[in-house]
């Protein structure tokens, strides 16, 4: 019995060699693990987590698909088009002129907390020849994006508590000299008088990232360019994109593998985990040895007072409080 593919493998089945038209390639980027995968190689407050964390903790809610109007006063597209990755879809195609946002979704930074809002624009049947266009276009679309928060996320004189938007932009045709290569665009802060210092992060609400594909793609040695430029070809075959994914990115192509992916990422977990109380319980420890105050002792070592109270009493140690 043959077995039964995961959804990823069936939407490349499906798009074949039409993975570079419009429709197709937002079903094949708008995959969790796909996000995932640009989120951590594209967007600096991800860098540092593995994709499985990504996709398990930062995404908040499911993407939008070319449901969102980007110009004020065109529609959106009614709910009942929203796409939702499932093989028996309707066709995503919306008859009307209205400019929709491709991909949009909500991600969460894991250290602060803070929630970003992206777009992620497959930049195909529009010409991306203009590099100034593609950059004033992704500028114009993180502006919609900060203009609606009005309202919503913050109300009157609150600019303090306006949300950043990135938005990024996938360009597969290219020309040769553009290959493989990504590009930031962000807002930058420069002292013009004076020795007043003002944090970038104050003003990096916007972000635009372009990322030229390679249509060599097995030449790029940047991850997710290699994947994306796979992902979108229009020269490989379907079993040719399922095997570098799987062998080179560990998306799984069944169930049964995935199933398999997860027994392991499960046992990768619980040995971080395991390895990581045991560096708390030494710090507990040492710091108990130096009669170090219970509060630091918990900022430090990340245990709670019980655990820490348990050490103690091992040891044989007062606690300080």
């Amino acid at each position: 019995m043959a077995e039964k593919q995961t959804l990823i493998a069936e939407l490349i089945d499906s798009a074949d060699l039409d993975a570079k038209y419009d429709a197709q390639a937002k079903r094949l980027v708008s995959m969790t693990v796909i996000l995932a995968w640009i989120l951590k190689s594209c967007v600096d407050e991800f860098k540092e987590y593995d994709i499985d964390y990504i996709m398990t903790n930062c995404f908040v809610g499911a993407p939008e698909i070319s449901q969102k109007a980007v110009h004020m006063d065109m529609p959106d597209a009614p709910t009942k088009n929203q796409y939702v990755p499932t093989m028996n879809s309707e066709s995503s195609s919306i008859k009307e002129n209205t400019v929709r946002f491709d991909i949009r979704f909500k991600a969460r930074v894991p250290k602060s907390g803070e929630i970003i809002e992206l777009i992620v624009n497959v930049e195909i049947q529009v010409d991306a020849s203009s590099i100034r266009r593609v950059i004033r276009r992704g500028l114009y679309y993180c502006d919609r994006m900060v203009s609606e928060q009005f309202g919503r996320d913050f109300f009157d004189e609150e600019y303090e508590n306006i949300k950043k938007v990135v938005s990024i932009w996938i360009c597969p045709s290219v020309a040769k000299y553009k290959q493989d290569s990504i590009i930031e665009i962000k807002h930058q802060v420069n002292t013009v008088y004076g020795n007043y210092y003002v944090d970038e992060n104050d003003a990096d609400i916007e972000r635009v990232i372009i990322l030229n594909l390679d249509s060599e793609d097995e030449q790029s040695e940047l991850k997710i360019i290699r994947l994306l430029s796979v992902l979108l070809s229009g020269d490989n075959s379907p079993e040719d994109k399922k095997s570098v994914l799987e062998s080179e990115f560990g998306i799984a192509m069944t169930e049964e593998k995935e199933k398999e992916l997860d027994v392991m990422c499960n046992l990768s977990q619980a040995v971080k985990a395991k390895k990581e109380n045991e560096v708390n319980i030494r710090v507990a420890t040492d710091m108990l040895k130096d009669g170090e105050p219970l509060p630091k002792i918990k900022k430090y070592s990340k245990l709670t007072e019980e655990v820490i109270n348990a050490i103690a009493m091992k040891m044989g140690v007062a606690v300080v409080h």
